[in-house]
């Protein structure tokens, strides 16, 4: 599935940073509204955001969702150190700075989710609040991630030799818990992302290179603004065991279980997301 559609109102962009990296952007929404910047997880792409975009823009939101650095249509750097966390952070910070955004809350996802927090605790004035979804330095990631620079991944073979669908929908049915389902263009989506030359040694390099680790309380502590964490009850990907006392350290933290969803709740069930989202973002606005 091609996204955004014509009929979603919203567009797909692509800006040149000040570093030179290009960023892809999905937007929409009115040009006067008040930003909501979507950052997605590892492995994926702001198409993850595609039940979740419109209900902000109803709400008369001007959202931005865009790809990090090797994944979807932006930059594919190999780089090293180019998916440290801190390079994330500067490139998230660059995008805020293309779109002329100078402060917005955040939602993100995985991944995402840890860089959002680090923008924050690095630039507080341009976050206002941050909405979390299965989010690293919350959760348990797999102990195994760090070996991922071990596996053989030859350069100059296509993607498809190593990437097929059914890998992807394997992929999708492990991140999903028991609430929601996926459709072939979904897993079509994703796939054809992982296609872009270099995107496999990228996704390798950003396992070994960024910070995975659970945020410790000092870090919490320190995040001065609301944060909504929300979790799947069955996330095998990020596992909650030390989630609510995580959250617990936050000065304005709020910890919401999503029972029987998986790692992405947002995209397995968005129904019950968006409200929680809509309500979130104008209680801490």
């Amino acid at each position: 599935m091609r996204w955004p559609t014509p009929a979603s109102g919203l567009i797909s962009v692509t800006h040149v940073l000040a570093s030179g990296a290009h960023v892809h952007a999905v937007t929409g929404g009115p040009a006067d509204g008040p930003p909501v910047v979507f950052i997605h997880g590892w492995g994926i792409h702001s198409y993850l955001w595609r039940h979740n975009v419109g209900a902000l823009v109803a709400a008369g939101y001007r959202v931005l969702a865009l790809d990090l650095p090797g994944h979807g249509a932006s930059s594919v750097p190999i780089t090293p150190g180019a998916y440290t966390l801190a390079a994330l952070t500067t490139y998230v910070r660059e995008v805020l700075d293309s779109f002329g955004v100078p402060r917005a809350p955040i939602i993100a996802q995985s991944m995402g989710g840890r860089v959002a927090v680090e923008l924050a605790l690095r630039a507080p004035e341009r976050v206002s609040h941050l909405m979390l979804f299965g989010s690293v330095g919350f959760g348990e990631a797999p102990r195994t991630v760090p070996l991922a620079g071990y596996l053989p991944l030859p350069r100059h073979v296509p993607s498809s030799l190593f990437v097929r669908r059914w890998m992807v929908a394997l992929g999708k049915a492990f991140a999903y818990g028991k609430r929601g389902t996926f459709l072939p263009d979904d897993v079509d989506a994703y796939w054809r992302a992982a296609q872009r030359p270099g995107v496999l040694q990228a996704l390798r390099q950003a396992l070994v290179e960024f910070d995975w680790r659970e945020l410790t309380p000092d870090q919490l502590g320190a995040l001065r603004l609301p944060v909504l964490v929300v979790f799947g009850t069955r996330d095998r990907t990020i596992r909650p065991r030390h989630t609510a006392a995580l959250v617990a350290a936050l000065p304005q933290g709020r910890l919401q279980w999503i029972v029987d969803a998986g790692h992405v709740v947002n995209e397995e069930v968005p129904d019950e997301v968006n409200p929680l989202l809509l309500e979130f973002i104008r209680a801490g606005a």
